[in-house]
């Protein structure tokens, strides 16, 4: 399809977001992918050995974000704990002191 339309593009770009996993943040890349495919596609059977990786590495990326995300809210409460453990030491040696 020389010249994909809009229609086209967002189809196929739905298409590769499913397959990848369904994450999130990342509507361009699958729009740009989906558009490549279509403009070096002369028909309507587009799922090359490409967009396969390209599928793979999206669901890899977004398993990636996910895992991050999840260690930096556990960061974040260790972080809140450990200021918390510090006030209760300093009061505490505070009121010692009094």
């Amino acid at each position: 399809m020389a010249n994909p339309t809009p229609d086209h593009i967002q189809q196929r770009a739905y298409e590769l977001w499913q397959l990848a996993g369904r994450g999130e943040g990342s509507g361009q890349e699958f729009w740009y992918e989906a558009e490549r495919e279509l403009q070096n596609s002369g028909t309507t059977d587009y799922h090359d050995e490409r967009s396969g990786a390209f599928t793979e590495q999206a669901a890899h990326d977004a398993e990636c974000g996910s895992m991050l995300n999840s260690m930096f809210t556990v960061f974040a409460l260790l972080t809140v704990d450990a200021m918390l453990l510090g006030l209760a030491f300093a009061r505490s040696v505070h009121h010692a002191a009094s």
